[in-house]
């Protein structure tokens, strides 16, 4: 098994990152915006509100760019068990949308998100980063050469 291309891991990361975060302003645009607003509760009005903030889009960019990041690096990682491939790509994007689902979880329990929405975004999610793992997968390559 050869070493992790840190390099690759971290040009793939970064345009998968940016891929999604424009995926992600597109979603929340012309998608999952609508779908808030027609289901009831949602998203809480303390959430909602805060938005359209510079700080939640800057930090927004910034959680995509960490999402493609470790999409790619988990793929490099189980890359040489799985093979190279859009397949393994697959499965490391699935692998961190669950543990990312995990983690969010909680806005439900919370009550900060209507479980009905809480699904759809979760499968807004998932087309996603199965998008954003194909594009930073193919760029990713244990050589020198992608």
């Amino acid at each position: 098994m050869g070493s992790v291309n840190w390099q690759k891991v971290i040009v793939g990361g970064l345009v998968a990152g940016i891929v999604l975060a424009v995926l992600d302003y597109l979603a929340w645009t012309y998608l999952l915006t609508s779908v808030a607003a027609s289901t009831p509760g949602a998203i809480s009005a303390a959430a909602g509100a805060t938005m359209d903030s510079k700080r939640a889009m800057v930090g927004g960019a910034v959680s995509d760019i960490l999402v493609g990041l470790a999409i790619v690096w988990c793929y490099a990682a189980i890359r040489p068990r799985y093979g190279a491939g859009a397949k393994t790509g697959m499965r490391a994007a699935v692998f961190v949308w669950i543990v990312g689902g995990l983690a969010y979880v909680s806005f439900y329990f919370f009550r900060l998100m209507a479980l009905e929405f809480f699904c759809e975004m979760a499968i807004v999610t998932l087309v996603e980063y199965l998008i954003v793992a194909y594009i930073g997968c193919r760029m990713y390559s244990e050589g020198g050469t992608a």
